[in-house]
């Protein structure tokens, strides 16, 4: 695209001449973006005695201009053209300054309106099966055009920004980009944004759904009782018979006692934790890796302490012990569940 300056000298003798402009090219251009200069004197003729150079200084790139011919007088006017090879905000294009002639140099670094870049940004939020929204930090997101790609990552208030954006602009629409978020364990999602015109913020926000879990994916206990999940659920049936989540918050929460107690209490959180996982026998583990003769014997223990039956032996817990680290193990590794 075509970015131009029209400077006009406001002051001066006619023989105070003006040989060299230092332009800030602003954040959206670099030296590499820019494929050709051409300037032109108040006539319209090419002025093709000229040299440049860039720099850059706090992240603005600074094209001078230099060893132009002088001898302007107040109301000369100098036209400067960029041929630029990235879409840039064109609202300002063609703009005209209007500046003071020093004696030798001309410092355009504010008083000449860079190529114009825009600000997105926006939100991710995750809800982790029936719990509320939260933050989702830590996340890659991408904006991409036909021409341009950018990425970014939300903090922990799952905020994304991008800065620096370049927006072709025709005076009637911006450029379209597209957003989008690939989160681990849960679907793609994408929107289309329009960057400018007129506009410096636009974004979009997006909500990552985890459902929650099957028969076929397994949320620890930490999770039902202790984590995002524990505001989730009142109740739970386990063969055929329903407790609250008060009743098994109590029965798991008995403090110290007798080792086959406190190994009971596990036992308890373990089926519980597998039951509003959507496991309720051995069968649902049918298509797994997981055995479900385990998980049959641990259940019938559970529902059997729950009614009241004396716990057996330590000794008779221990082997009935290893198999239920076992089977946890197991369930929290299978692959693609959440954990």
């Amino acid at each position: 695209m075509l970015w131009t300056y029209r400077i006009q000298k406001t002051s001066g003798a006619a023989n105070q001449q003006v040989r060299e402009f230092i332009i800030n090219l602003g954040p959206c251009v670099s030296q590499a973006n820019v494929d050709a200069i051409a300037v032109y004197n108040k006539n319209g003729n090419a002025i093709t005695d000229f040299t440049t150079r860039y720099s850059v200084s706090g992240g603005n790139t600074i094209l001078t201009i230099d060893d132009l011919p002088g001898g302007n007088a107040p109301g000369d006017a100098i036209r400067i053209e960029l041929t630029l090879d990235v879409n840039v905000d064109a609202s300002a294009n063609n703009v005209q300054a209007l500046v003071s002639s020093p004696p030798n140099t001309l410092t355009a670094t504010t008083s000449l309106l860079a190529p114009g870049c825009y600000h997105v940004e926006g939100n991710v939020q995750k809800q982790e099966c029936n719990s509320a929204p939260t933050s989702f930090s830590g996340l890659s997101v991408t904006l991409a055009s036909a021409t341009n790609s950018y990425t970014t990552t939300t903090d922990a208030a799952g905020n994304y920004t991008f800065d620096h954006v370049v927006a072709a602009y025709d005076g009637t629409a911006g450029t379209s980009y597209t957003i989008s978020i690939a989160p681990a364990g849960a679907a793609p999602q994408s929107q289309v944004i329009v960057v400018g015109p007129n506009s410096v913020t636009t974004g979009t926000s997006f909500t990552v759904t985890y459902p929650c879990p099957t028969n076929v994916c397994y949320q620890g206990e930490g999770y039902w009782f202790n984590g995002s999940g524990s505001d989730s659920w009142t109740s739970v049936t386990i063969d055929g018979a329903t407790y609250t989540k008060d009743q098994l918050t109590a029965y798991t929460t008995l403090g110290s006692g007798p080792n086959n107690r406190n190994v009971a209490i596990s036992f308890i959180r373990l089926i519980v934790a597998a039951n509003l996982s959507g496991i309720s026998d051995g069968s649902d583990l049918a298509s797994t890796t997981c055995s479900g003769a385990d998980y049959d014997a641990l259940q019938a223990l559970v529902v059997s302490w729950l009614s009241g039956t004396p716990l057996p032996t330590n000794d008779s817990l221990s082997a009935l012990e290893t198999k239920a680290i076992a089977l946890e193990e197991c369930l929290e590794g299978l692959p693609g569940c959440p954990k």
